[in-house]
């Protein structure tokens, strides 16, 4: 869905002294070859009785391509325009809508019942537009669907460990190792296997690392040591001292 030219709509002004919180206006431009329908919902700047903290946003619906897409005030698309508008309060709150503004949603969302402007229907359109853009994207992406998960069995079922030495590491050549042991068997020829970095070759790696650390740290000190003493002769002798 190509919003190009829809980001860059201005949001038109709405200052009406009037308990309206939002002015709703509704447009079906034609983009790629696909009506939309853009709803814009206008905040009343002269309207104290609620909160201003949502200004002016805009919603985009296709629905051919079955999407849905929030765009802020600064006309920025964002997600969380349409987790707000999910809010029961679009259920209940008191929209400025004209006739033919919301005989244009009727149309769209072909629904003949409303409870309040059509802003319920709305809702209900946008909420399973995006559960279903949701799982066009998992598919795409090749993850477990929520309906597969939930067929998935809490236990192994009965005879699947046999099924799986017998049928499916015939085909692979791995070798299986018990946990915590360094013997594995080979699923190719069947022969024990010893596994090349043992825990007991760790370890011996381990103080073989620690002994050399150790002899560089005393080689160091001893290093050092011997600079001091040689240091202190020399002043012994340059203050006659020191007798040889």
């Amino acid at each position: 869905m190509n919003l190009k030219k829809i980001k860059a709509m201005p949001f038109a002004p709405f200052r009406r002294e009037s308990m309206e919180r939002w002015r709703v206006t509704v447009k079906e431009p034609v983009v790629d070859g696909e009506r939309l329908l853009v709803v814009d919902f206008l905040e009343n700047t002269a309207c104290n009785v609620y909160a201003r903290n949502t200004p002016s946003f805009r919603i985009v619906c296709a629905k051919k391509s079955k999407e849905v897409r929030g765009i802020n005030h600064e006309g920025r698309i964002q997600q969380k325009v349409l987790d707000c508008f999910s809010g029961s309060m679009w259920w209940n709150g008191y929209v400025l809508i004209s006739p033919r503004e919301e005989e244009a949603l009727r149309r769209f969302l072909k629904a003949e019942k409303t409870e309040n402007h059509q802003m319920d229907n709305l809702c209900k359109w946008i909420k399973q537009t995006r559960q279903e853009m949701k799982k066009r994207s998992m598919e795409k992406r090749g993850e477990l669907m929520d309906e597969d998960y939930r067929l998935c069995p809490e236990a192994l079922p009965e005879g699947m460990i046999d099924y799986i030495r017998r049928e499916v590491l015939p085909e692979d050549r791995v070798i299986i190792y018990k946990k915590g042991n360094v013997l594995g068997t080979c699923s190719v020829c069947g022969a024990n296997e010893k596994f090349s970095f043992a825990p007991c070759e760790f370890f011996q790696l381990f103080y073989r690392l620690l002994e050399f650390l150790l002899i560089c740290f005393i080689s160091f000190k001893f290093d050092l040591f011997h600079r001091a003493v040689v240091r202190r002769c020399q002043i012994l002798r340059e203050k006659n001292l020191l007798i040889v």
